[in-house]
């Protein structure tokens, strides 16, 4: 109770009836739930805890997962559907297919879904949906970002002591209890958790000895295990190398989202990321680039071809986040149909900004073309579809577009401007499906990446010994209380190391 690394949480002023309830609660599920005892826990995690990390997390030996904190609203605009090709449970956005939540079976009894609201109607109703899939329910009641408190939810339910009750947060008995550490001021003590630990846990270890220090029932963590989920391996750390490829491997399997796929393996390399080939994965644009620079390419397009080999034998309609982009235009098949007397050429092609230089863009090299050769046009008309656009470009008459959907009007034209090029053949067969020259000034280090990975070997910390990317572990325990001492900016949900259920 006293020890220097403990501190309070803190509520605001209540009934004393509702802080003996919630005390009550809180002693009960530390001392008689196994559930939390003397667990480890990797703690939710904006855009990391996807099915991905949490599996990695289970095969190092975390006995509770959490998911990424999600909207109630977001859940209950959503759909459940199950996707036979990747053999899991999705909870799809009923108006543009993005995933909220996709579990599989090897986390069952495992994951703790974590929900953001300030409803207990909205709570009960998300609640129910993932009741069969889920270890337990955590309400979001300690987070102190603005767009939280904005929305009534995290920290704020704190000032709203009428909205938490046994039947907001036990509707089926499923739900646990979990209260996170906030900083609020004016505020009163309420019960004993522990927070920190980022310095002192730097092993498998250490986990046990906090534990047992801060006198608490379970140990969370989130910035530890993101940097190297290894640490909770009780055999001890892998090389970092060996974890991202892990990680990268669980994304290409469950088809994870690119953009959270390079922002959890930015997170892991940190200082690494300065290194020509860390340089090189920041000028990724999908993750079949990503896979290359870890030399998983082969893996990526063998898994690819088996997840569509599945969904023609299976005759099911699979939308999928990857972007695979093969070598050039060869490869992709030009349809060419008449609609009411005009022709409209189709591709299947995606505009991938960091593939062009600002010079030779699609729509310039397009509008170019046109005035050379004295045309008519360019027209673009856009068509919207729950949220995606896919654009259309007339040019003398004749018409041309992408069959694949983009986010943005923008992105479209650019796609459907690059159709017209490769049909009309203005532009070499890989325009646009590879980067351009000086579109990526690191595009050397994927190239050679079979070449500089010969004896490349990284060290429990990450430490990379082969030239030009190695770090001595001085230069990691420095850049790591420089990260410590700026996370309060950190786009992270929870703290690092973070003691659940008080004893």
């Amino acid at each position: 109770m006293n020890c220097p690394r403990c501190f309070w949480v803190t509520i605001p002023t209540v009934s004393p009836g509702l802080q003996i309830f919630l005390i009550s609660v809180a002693t009960k599920f530390s001392m008689e739930s196994k559930m939390y005892s003397r667990k480890i826990i990797v703690a939710p995690m904006v855009r990391v805890c996807t099915l991905p990390f949490r599996l990695m997390a289970i095969d190092y030996g975390a006995d509770l997962v959490y998911t990424e904190e999600t909207i109630d609203f977001k859940m209950l605009r959503s759909v459940k559907k199950d996707n036979e090709i990747l053999g899991t449970v999705d909870f799809v956005d009923k108006s543009d297919g993005t995933v909220f939540f996709r579990t599989c079976t090897k986390e069952q009894g495992k994951v703790i879904f974590q929900l953001g609201t300030c409803d207990p109607q909205r709570a009960l109703k998300v609640g129910k949906m993932v009741e069969p899939y889920v270890a337990g329910l955590d309400v979001n009641m300690g987070c102190p970002k603005e767009f939280s408190i904005k929305g009534g939810m995290g920290a704020a339910l704190l000032t709203q002591p009428e909205k938490v009750s046994c039947k907001f947060l036990f509707p089926f008995n499923l739900c646990i209890l979990n209260l996170y550490c906030c900083h609020q001021q004016n505020t009163k003590r309420f019960t004993n958790l522990s927070s920190g630990g980022s310095k002192e846990i730097t092993c498998y270890e250490d986990i046990e000895r906090f534990r047992i220090e801060t006198g608490a029932a379970s140990v969370m963590l989130a910035r530890a295990a993101m940097w190297n989920c290894s640490i909770i391996r009780q055999q001890g750390f892998i090389p970092l190398d060996e974890v991202v490829e892990t990680y990268l491997r669980y994304c290409v399997d469950f088809d994870n989202q690119f953009t959270y796929s390079k922002y959890t393996v930015q997170n892991m390399l940190r200082e690494l990321q300065d290194t020509p080939r860390g340089k090189a994965f920041l000028e990724t644009q999908t993750l079949q680039e990503i896979c290359q620079i870890w030399d998983l390419k082969e893996y990526f397009e063998a898994k690819l071809k088996e997840q569509n080999d599945l969904q023609k034998l299976k005759n099911i309609k699979c939308e999928s986040n990857k972007t695979y982009m093969p070598p050039n235009a060869d490869y992709v098949s030009i349809t060419e149909m008449v609609e009411n007397g005009q022709k409209h050429f189709e591709m299947a092609v995606k505009f991938i900004r960091g593939n062009f230089n600002n010079a030779d863009l699609p729509k310039m090299l397009l509008n170019t073309h046109i005035f050379r050769k004295n045309l008519t046009g360019p027209a673009f008309t856009c068509a919207v579809q729950d949220k995606f656009f896919g654009a259309t470009v007339e040019v003398d008459g004749i018409k041309y577009s992408s069959t694949l959907r983009e986010k943005s009007r923008r992105y479209s034209e650019q796609a459907a401007a690059m159709v017209c090029l490769h049909v009309l053949k203005v532009v070499d067969k890989t325009y646009g499906f590879t980067p351009t020259v000086g579109a990526r000034k690191y595009q050397h280090v994927i190239d050679d990446m079979k070449t500089t990975r010969k004896g490349e070997k990284r060290d429990s910390s990450g430490n990379n010994n082969s030239g030009a990317d190695t770090v001595s572990e001085a230069d990691i325990k420095k850049q790591k209380v420089k990260v410590l001492e700026a996370n309060g900016s950190e786009d992270v949900e929870k703290g690092t190391a973070v003691q659940t259920v008080a004893s």
